[in-house]
Formats: C-alpha cells, structure tokens, sequence
C-alpha cells in the first residue's frame, strides 16, 4: 500500500530531473548551431566531422531528454521506482552531477521511498 505522505526526495528528484531537461536541451541547441557553423568551427576541411558531431549531439540530447520527460509521467509503482533509479545513476559519471546524484541515491534507496512506490523494501 501506498504511502500519503510524500518522501521529500520526491521533489529533489523532480529538480534534478527538470535540471538534466535544461541541460539536455542545451545540448541540443548546441548540436544545431554547431551543424549552422561547423565549417567555421571546425575548418572547411573537416565539414563532415562537423555534421557527424552535430548529429551525435542532437540525437543523444533528444534520447536523453525524453527519458528525463518520460519521468514526471510515471505513475508511483515498484517499476518506476528503478526507472527512477536508473536515472539518477545515469548522472553519476559526470563531475557536475555526481554530487546531486550522489545525494539523491543515498535518500531514494531509504525504505519510506520505496514503500512510497509499493515496493517492499
């Protein structure tokens, strides 16, 4: 059963999710100006580089963005609550997110968080 109190971790991850949207959408927005400019970015010769870098940009930006979106959607069930892991786990390996990640898993591995999302922990 659910709980009617809500884990205040709950909010902090939503922040941190609203944070990695803004970022992922900078990224994106990096990639088409990057494609616009490339020749003078990168040189003439390297035109190609440019476009495959531009590319890389606006796609993972656009994969990631959608499972941070994906995330304010979610119904709190035992799934979501490791979707939800995941997530923060994926801003582990970046130095500018590890300290936010890095505190957020300490509090959504808690028992209240998990029996907030049905599971038992």
């Amino acid at each position: 059963m659910q709980q009617t109190v809500q884990p205040s971790v709950i909010l902090w991850y939503r922040v941190y999710c609203a944070s990695m949207l803004v970022l992922y959408f900078l990224m994106f927005v990096g990639g088409i100006v990057l494609f616009i400019f490339r020749s003078e970015a990168l040189g003439s010769g390297n035109e190609t580089l440019g476009i495959v870098y531009a590319a890389a940009l606006v796609l993972s930006s656009m994969f990631f963005g959608l499972l941070f979106m994906v995330s304010f959607f979610l119904p709190y069930r035992p799934g979501s609550w490791i979707y939800h892991l995941l997530l923060i786990i994926a801003g582990l390996p970046s130095c500018c997110c590890m300290p936010a990640s890095v505190a957020l898993l300490i509090y959504w591995v808690k028992p209240e968080t998990q029996r907030y999302f049905g599971r038992s922990a």
